[in-house]
């Protein structure tokens, strides 16, 4: 249960710190949980609902059906909360965007360098 409550907050693009805030737990409480590969209490599972209406529980605990209930509306109104996520998701995919040309760069000079050492066998 605890990895798919580890996808889960993935999916909602905050911390685990930002999390275990949102449901009230004491800091390093999921996170514990998920480094340990340990379950969490119920009353965890009951604040986790109350603050993630989306979520299906059925899914968490058992792993059965889709991780979000399926009858969540697709046109929900976009929250400021959602927007932060946004622009915070924007904002990696740039940086992951830079990081790679980076790469690119470091890839074709590696290639470079390993045809003139081949030439010099």
């Amino acid at each position: 249960m605890i990895k798919r409550l580890a996808k889960f907050i993935e999916y909602q693009g905050v911390s685990v710190s930002s999390f275990e805030q949102t449901i009230s737990a004491s800091d390093g409480m999921i996170r514990r949980a998920i480094r340990n590969n340990t379950d969490i209490q119920s009353k965890w599972i009951t604040k986790i609902s109350e603050n993630y209406p989306d979520l299906n529980i059925v899914w968490l605990i058992s792993g059965k059906g889709e991780m979000l209930k399926t009858d969540t509306p697709v046109s929900a109104p976009i929250q400021a909360a959602d927007t932060t996520i946004i622009d915070k998701l924007i904002k990696e995919v740039k940086d992951l965007s830079a990081e790679n040309a980076v790469l690119k760069r470091e890839i074709e000079e590696l290639k470079e360098e390993i045809r003139n050492k081949s030439n010099h066998l």
